[in-house]
């Protein structure tokens, strides 16, 4: 027996198809993971190197 098709179905292949064609999709979430993972690596970093400091210690008040 054939399967109905209704319009949903062929938005999905039709989305699952550009998926799989847009590489540079894939691409640029790539980067933009690499870029955040960086950024918060190098704020934790700074701030762990700010904190060895005693000059950039805020003074109690």
């Amino acid at each position: 027996m054939a399967r109905i098709t209704t319009p949903f179905d062929s938005f999905v292949a039709d989305v699952s198809t550009w998926l799989d064609s847009a590489w540079f999709v894939w691409i640029a979430l790539a980067a933009a993971v690499v870029v955040v993972v960086v950024a918060v690596s190098i704020t934790k970093a700074r701030a762990r190197a700010r904190a060895r400091i005693p000059q950039y210690r805020r003074s109690a008040s």
